[in-house]
């Protein structure tokens, strides 16, 4: 690391070491001066001694970096999921993967030890709240085949569909990018490689259909979703309220760290199909609801930092006046007020999250009209009608 560090980390020498004994470590040789690395919370900017970080606690952690040009234009960030399932794992990244072992010994030996920076432990319990439904098997079922996530990997999806201003900028950046560092889609190769290239999202339902029935039925039908997210459960997640939960995470996290306009759009898809639902959160999945709410106000708490960095995105205008998430959320929230009874741990959540969008953004969700264009939103309210 550079000697202007980010952060530094005090600890007894006796405890420092046993953190980097029963600590995991990521060593990563041949990294470019200058590069803009992550992992989870932190950032660093690679200088001639870095190799990695140390004392990296069990859990699933996402890394990520970005180049910088000659002229200081940095290109799109590349991530990957690691899964720490235990302690004093050793994560190796080399182009020769059959040296892995032989660095990954070097490293238990405290060999790169002064090449390591120590993994900031004050920031671990953010962490966590962003990433406890992340597991091992989410991951699998997620990540791409190859590991890579990538925005430009997404960039001929992106550039076809912008919608708010902060997406548009993003393409912007992206064609800049592919310009200045002249890379290409990896999707303009073979039909597979855009399979492996691509996070593996579930196809969420938006219109459901039954057979024979009236329009004013299907109305009815689609203006809440509690069935849309049972048959959701029921086909895509085997029945496991957590599998949705951490795809909800690793979702957010390909999107707040890795920059990927993919991961944004799944995490709509899943925020609009929970916030529409009526009868799920007052009666059938009210614990689904509450830890929905709770998972929503830690992604909201880092991703509307008060004091705005170039890491995160946590720019207000992708949470804008006249998106799907102020008047999703709106409504959702306004309908657990008026309901009576409500489970108190439901409300009490609901509440929390009120404040902090209130607090942040600015919002007035108590006495706000809805949009009268809501009616184009994407995420809009379906309304059958006879032909």
């Amino acid at each position: 690391m550079e000697e202007s560090a980010p952060y530094s980390v005090r600890l007894e020498a006796d405890k420092a070491l046993h953190l980097v004994k029963q600590g995991s470590s990521l060593l990563l040789l041949d990294l470019p001066p200058s590069l803009s690395f992550g992992i989870d919370l932190q950032m660093f900017v690679v200088g001639t001694m870095f190799r990695g970080v140390k004392m990296v606690p069990p859990g699933p952690h996402f890394i990520y970096y970005s180049v910088m040009s000659r002229s200081g234009d940095a290109a799109p960030v590349t991530g990957f999921f690691i899964t720490g399932t235990q302690s004093k794992e050793i994560f190796v990244k080399l182009t020769d993967p059959a040296e892995e072992e032989r660095y990954a010994y070097a490293v238990r030996n405290l060999e790169f030890d002064k090449n390591l920076a120590p993994y900031d432990l004050h920031h671990f319990r953010r962490w966590e709240e962003l990433s406890n439904y992340v597991t091992p098997a989410v991951i699998k079922r997620h990540e791409p085949g190859d590991g890579v996530i990538s925005v430009v990997a997404e960039a001929e999806l992106v550039e076809q569909h912008p919608q708010t201003a902060a997406e548009r900028m993003m393409v912007e950046q992206i064609i800049k990018a592919k310009e200045t560092y002249g890379f290409r889609n990896k999707e303009s190769g073979e039909g597979s490689t855009q399979d492996r290239s691509r996070c593996r999202y579930t196809r969420l339902p938006r219109l459901l259909k039954r057979s024979g029935a009236e329009a004013k039925d299907l109305t009815s039908l689609n203006l809440d979703k509690s069935i849309a997210l049972e048959k959701a459960l029921k086909e895509s997640y085997d029945g496991s309220e957590e599998l949705l939960l951490g795809e909800l995470q690793f979702a957010y996290i390909a999107f707040l760290m890795g920059q990927s306009l993919e991961g944004f759009s799944q995490w709509k898809s899943i925020v609009s199909l929970m916030f529409g639902c009526q009868e799920a959160p007052l009666r059938t999945r009210t614990r689904l609801f509450v830890k929905f709410l709770e998972v929503l106000y830690h992604q909201m708490r880092q991703g509307l930092k008060n004091n705005k960095s170039d890491v995160a995105l946590d720019d207000s205008s992708w949470f804008s006046a006249d998106n799907f998430f102020r008047l999703l959320s709106k409504d959702f929230l306004l309908m657990l007020k008026t309901t009576q009874p409500v489970d108190g741990e439901l409300l009490m959540q609901a509440r929390r999250l009120k404040h902090l969008l209130e607090s942040r953004l600015g919002w007035d969700l108590d006495n706000e009209i809805s949009d009268a264009n809501v009616d184009d939103d994407e995420y809009a309210p379906v309304v059958v009608m006879d032909v």
